[in-house]
């Protein structure tokens, strides 16, 4: 199937937040979401020069799966934690993430009956193509409950563990763990 990789407008919207709504809490092998998104929300990052939402979409043109880039650790806070609240494996990385040319990937989904067409795949080699000079970060929850699908594509294009995040409650989980992902650029 061909696919293509665009910026957002606010016409795919609908389906941004259709493909959200069906991932939220919802906790299975394929993967989850824990942010709420609304039509507010998804097109104040679609217009914030801080932040960039690309999609993915099918040779109908119907969005089959979306991700946001944010440039939020260039304050060293990433949706109000700060980075002094993860324990990295080198402090080193810190400078990685705060460096213009790092994107952190905040969220990205696909379409449920798009899962395992290659839809992730396209977009992170198309997104990584697209910004090949810059390194990338994701934060995964680990625990209580294990995002599988997220680590192991993590693993398929060369992340690696950066650190830990923990709180008693984050977001509605109790004692939560997020892992924090780094790639740098090849």
């Amino acid at each position: 199937m061909e696919y293509t990789f665009q910026k957002a407008t606010r016409r795919d919207i609908p389906e941004i937040l259709e493909i959200a709504d069906s991932h939220y809490y919802t906790f299975g092998p394929s993967g989850f979401l824990v942010s709420k998104y609304t039509y507010e929300i998804i097109s104040g990052k679609i217009h914030n020069p801080n932040s960039q939402i690309f999609v993915t979409k099918n040779q109908d043109g119907e969005v089959v799966g979306w991700i946001i880039l944010s440039k939020i650790f260039h304050t060293e806070t990433m949706n109000g934690l700060t980075l002094d609240r993860f324990k990295f494996k080198n402090e080193e990385d810190k400078k990685l993430l705060t460096s213009r040319k790092h994107w952190h990937m905040e969220q990205g989904a696909v379409r449920k009956d798009m899962l395992h067409k290659g839809v992730g795949s396209f977009y992170y080699q198309s997104m990584f193509d697209m910004f090949s000079d810059h390194t990338f970060s994701s934060n995964v929850i680990t625990k209580p409950v294990y995002n599988r699908a997220s680590v192991k594509i993590k693993g398929k294009y060369g992340f690696r563990e950066a650190g830990i995040f923990e709180a008693e409650e984050h977001k509605e989980i109790k004692n939560m763990q997020m892992t924090l992902f780094i790639r740098e650029p090849k």
